[in-house]
């Protein structure tokens, strides 16, 4: 075998021959692979932290808003963004901003209340009174000018909340304490030009709500008008006058007091009177008379006869017009003394609406008199010709009663006379003298058997009569048995005929 034989073993590839390393080279890269998997790890743990960095959860009393690139951005719906999960891009794509809108905010401002210290504003206007009494200064004591040219010292108490998130967010929210400045601004403002409609007796006492309700109203309509988005809930004054004037103000509103206690104690008494006098009804027959009495003034005849038949059946059918209460105008149906016909009933009942339901018919009908709508004329005459069934009672229902009964008694006694007058003429006109003798008997009959009437027996012939003085005591004593027994029997009938009432 010739030549030379190697068996040479060559690597084969471009690349360097992998030499193994080492045991401390071997820990070196391990660890360098495992910070850059960290490394990698975190870097990814950032991003997604950054990417939810802006993600938030609006409580229930909150809206929000979102800001991109520095541009107001809303919900789909063009509102801001509702309590509930909202996404968004991370700052400094987008800004988000949460405000709570049910958060209400109270205010104190005693810009128009007379100056004292912090310590010494609580304490009662009557101690104030004795600190702080002397003259106003108007570089530190504030006061409002009323209509009647007084002064007024008033502590307000707002409340104010946001009411449209948007606008607020717009033209407010970047400005420092902006929103209590332009409250602060309205309120004072405000105050001074409704104070001026009003007196020191209505803002202090008589009308404070009506006041304080007007500067609210006002002071709203000028935050939605400047686009603000703040509301005004409450605005709750409390007012004085000048510290040298309550003592005497005191007194007025003392008097003023005791004056209107007298005037309801007043009231009271003339009710319970009326009441008295013509009962429950008082207030409607009060009311008919004063109606009837403005159609008299004005001429109108007939509204004035119609009113005068309610007043008839409140009286209970006894015509006023026999007294002359109303015009001699008579309504068919009403002559004095006849019973008034059945009407319908009054669709009310208690006297102060069936007064008040009369009072807009006659109104009614005088313009309908003015117009000349014959047709409604009619139709109001009708309806005021209803009957609430009110009746009068009391006093006067009483002696309208006695009225009736009388009345009957004198027309049954009247009737009886004409009768027996009648009789008599006949005879009389047959034999005069007869009559007048039988008359003439009967008389005398009638006047020796009357009660009180003491009877002496004089001879004929006799010159001289001699009486005792007094009468016998016991013809005295049956003459007053006789009497009292006649009177008691007169009372008897009387009462008889005031419960039977009318014949």
């Amino acid at each position: 075998m010739s030549g030379h034989d190697h068996h040479h073993h060559h690597p084969h590839g471009d690349g360097p021959e992998d030499v193994p390393f080492d045991a401390a080279n071997q820990s070196l890269a391990d660890a360098l692979r495992a910070s850059f998997r960290i490394l990698k790890l975190i870097m990814i743990a950032v991003a997604i932290v950054f990417l939810v960095s802006n993600v938030k959860i609006v409580d229930n009393n909150e809206e929000a808003v979102i800001f991109r690139f520095g541009k107001l951005k809303l919900s789909r719906d063009g509102r801001p963004f509702q309590p509930g999960f909202l996404l968004a891009f991370p700052y400094p794509v987008d800004e988000v901003v949460e405000l709570s809108t049910k958060q209400r905010n109270t205010l104190e401002l005693w810009d128009h209340y007379f100056h004292a210290p912090e310590g010494d504003r609580s304490k009662p206007i009557s101690e104030l009174a004795k600190l702080y009494s002397k003259p106003l200064d108007p570089a530190r004591d504030g006061a409002l000018l009323t209509a009647d040219q007084g002064l007024v010292h008033v502590k307000w108490t707002v409340t104010y909340g946001i009411s449209d998130l948007e606008m607020y967010i717009r033209h407010v929210a970047d400005k420092k304490n902006v929103a209590q400045a332009i409250i602060t601004s309205l309120l004072d403002s405000t105050a001074i030009q409704v104070a001026a409609n009003y007196t020191v007796e209505e803002i202090t006492r008589q009308r404070t709500a009506d006041m304080s309700s007007q500067v609210l109203r006002q002071m709203n309509e000028e935050l939605e008008r400047l686009e603000t988005g703040l509301r005004v809930d409450t605005l709750e004054p409390e007012t004085t006058v000048p510290m040298e004037t309550v003592g005497a103000y005191a007194n007025v509103s003392i008097a003023e007091n005791q004056k209107a206690a007298e005037i309801q104690k007043a009231r009271k008494e003339a009710n319970n009177l009326l009441t008295q006098a013509a009962g429950e009804s008082h207030l409607y027959l009060a009311g008919l008379f004063d109606l009837q009495d403005a159609a008299r003034r004005n001429g109108d005849d007939d509204i004035e006869a119609t009113l005068g038949v309610l007043i008839d059946r409140v009286c209970g059918g006894v015509s006023m017009r026999s007294f002359g209460a109303v015009s001699a105008t008579q309504v068919p149906g009403t002559e004095a003394g006849s019973v008034l016909p059945e009407v319908p009933a009054m669709p009310v009942r208690t006297p102060e609406a069936a007064l008040e339901y009369v009072r807009q018919r006659v109104e009614k009908w005088i313009e309908a008199k003015e117009a000349g709508r014959t047709e409604d004329i009619e139709r109001l005459r009708a309806e005021i010709n209803t009957d609430p069934g009110l009746r009068v009672s009391g006093e006067a229902g009483s002696r309208i009663s006695q009225a009736r009964a009388y009345y009957a008694r004198a027309v049954q006694e009247i009737a009886g006379d004409v009768e027996v007058y009648n009789a008599m003429l006949d005879e009389f006109r047959r034999s005069p003298e007869l009559l007048i003798n039988r008359l003439w008997q009967e008389t005398w009959i009638r006047l020796l058997n009357s009660d009180g009437v003491t009877k002496i027996a004089v001879p004929g012939g006799t010159d001289e009569i001699r009486l005792m003085v007094p009468p016998d005591p016991e013809q005295r004593k049956i003459d007053e048995i006789k009497q009292i027994q006649k009177e008691l029997e007169g009372k008897r009938k009387a009462s008889q005929g005031r419960i039977g009432g009318p014949v």
